[in-house]
């Protein structure tokens, strides 16, 4: 049996849970693999905020970062615009999207030029924490 606890964003534990496998998320900490164990005493404490996940995300994550209008009005464009065409087609060939990527950086201020996602989207697309469900591993 394995217990965790689970932090917030300060890296503080607002709770304990267990498990009978391993738990690879962010917010949960390993405290023990003994049965039994009293985690209580651990809630309120303070533990180091786990390391960023990094810019590596699936194909379906960068998909779910733009809004249903804006996959719309792209997949349309891709029919007359042969540079809409090329940046699209090369992300579902990837085996993931890295959003640091100067190819992924470009090709999506270029969707934000060419009037396909609003002015603005392009920076909430690539600077987006990537969350465990995101990440590729």
């Amino acid at each position: 049996m394995f217990t965790y606890g689970i932090i917030d964003n300060n890296g503080i534990i607002q709770s304990t849970t267990t498990s009978d496998a391993r738990i690879n998320q962010r917010d949960h900490v390993f405290l023990s693999a003994e049965d039994n164990f009293d985690a209580s005493s651990y809630i309120g404490r303070k533990f180091p905020k786990p390391a960023p996940i990094g810019t590596k995300i699936t194909r379906l994550a960068m998909r779910n970062r733009f809004t249903f209008v804006e996959k719309v009005d792209i997949e349309n464009a891709k029919a007359t615009d042969a540079e809409v065409k090329v940046f699209s087609d090369d992300m579902m060939a990837a085996n993931y999207i890295d959003i640091s990527d100067q190819n992924t950086i470009d090709g999506v201020n270029m969707l934000e030029q060419n009037g396909l996602i609003d002015a603005g989207r392009a920076s909430e697309i690539l600077t987006g924490e990537v969350t465990d469900t995101e990440a590729y591993n």
